[in-house]
């Protein structure tokens, strides 16, 4: 535990500067009731602990998590000052533990107003389901340094708000639509055409996304490093041949529940991509061709330091062909080969 310079006040006694503060001790910061009466208290007080500098504030409320910091925000100018200070807002994560309310619409647009310095928003939590394209719009046009933008399972979401993020945020890296249903190929080609600095794309089980799209995020994605199209049902050969054209910069792939692969288009993207470091795989048409596609990673992929496969579908992913592949023929093939191999059907 590391020292705090404050002097507070905890249950009748005071903590000096040198001494080090229990977790148990601060908890009073995240309740609002308990803080406004801390204010009500001292506001009129000269003694020390209300007349800290800014810095050790700081400190005190980096303890805070984002809802209990929005809540000191309103305790009184000078607090809310400081908790608007960018140190606190280049990462925003609505997955803040406790949460009770859902994360709204309105929720977004008052905590992305607070500082025009966020670099990274997280929506992926249970309680931010009711997110919208109303929400995504003014991130991107409060947040135009944004960096990373997570809205995995926002249904509400479509391509209108993929579009307003792509006009207002070109220095976007990492972007997660995983399993975002509303989400189509022009929702990626507005962001492919834009974000030339993308280095890290998810669409996977995002059934709307087919080879076009993924033509746009290899033609104009020239630094894509990390890419997982899980799922994606109507991708084919076509995508893994463009990839490995184009995207000569890919280091991380997720293949897993795609029927439309073989080994064919495996050979094409990993020839074009020899720097793979981690391949993510599932079945490829059978137990054989599976062997042989895993044989043809090990043998481009010098620096593979990572390589995953499946050797059944989760249920509900096949629609047709097979379900599952012999694992213990499998097993004893992987044994042959010169590489650390995981199964592994998440």
């Amino acid at each position: 535990m590391e020292r705090t310079f404050a002097i507070l006040r905890v249950s009748g006694k005071h903590l000096l500067s040198d001494e080090r503060i229990k977790p148990q001790e601060t908890v009073f910061l995240s309740r609002r009731s308990r803080i406004v009466s801390y204010l009500e208290d001292e506001r009129d007080s000269s003694e020390p602990q209300w007349l800290l500098p800014d810095n050790i504030w700081l400190r005190i409320f980096s303890y805070l998590s984002l809802q209990q910091r929005t809540q000191a925000s309103y305790v009184c100018q000078r607090w809310n000052n400081l908790c608007k200070d960018s140190t606190f807002w280049r990462e925003v994560d609505f997955k803040f533990s406790g949460a009770t309310q859902p994360v709204t619409d309105e929720t977004v647009k008052a905590v992305t107003s607070y500082s025009r310095g966020i670099q990274s928003i997280d929506l992926s939590g249970d309680h931010c389901k009711p997110i919208t394209d109303e929400a995504i719009g003014h991130v991107a046009r409060s947040c135009q340094r944004l960096q990373r933008l997570n809205i995995a399972g926002r249904t509400k979401v479509s391509n209108r708000g993929l579009s307003v993020i792509a006009r207002n945020c070109p220095h976007l890296k990492e972007l997660n639509v995983e399993k975002c249903h509303g989400i189509s190929n022009n929702g990626i080609k507005s962001i492919a055409s834009r974000c030339h600095e993308l280095k890290s794309l998810s669409v996977a089980r995002c059934q709307q996304i087919s080879d076009k799209g993924m033509y746009f995020v290899a033609q104009e994605c020239k630094n894509l490093q990390s890419l997982n199209i899980a799922g994606c049902s109507s991708i084919t050969d076509k995508s893994l041949t463009t990839l490995g054209k184009h995207c000569n910069m890919l280091r991380d792939i997720n293949l897993k529940d795609i029927q439309g692969i073989t080994s064919y288009g495996i050979e094409r993207m990993v020839s074009g991509n020899p720097n793979l470091t981690h391949v993510h795989l599932g079945i490829v048409q059978d137990t054989k061709n599976t062997m042989v596609a895993l044989q043809i990673i090990v043998k481009h992929c010098e620096k593979l330091e990572f390589l995953s496969f499946q050797h059944f579908h989760r249920a509900g992913v096949v629609t047709g062909g097979v379900r599952k592949v012999n694992k213990k023929k499998l097993g004893a093939f992987i044994n042959g080969l010169n590489a650390c191999v995981v199964s592994n059907n998440r």
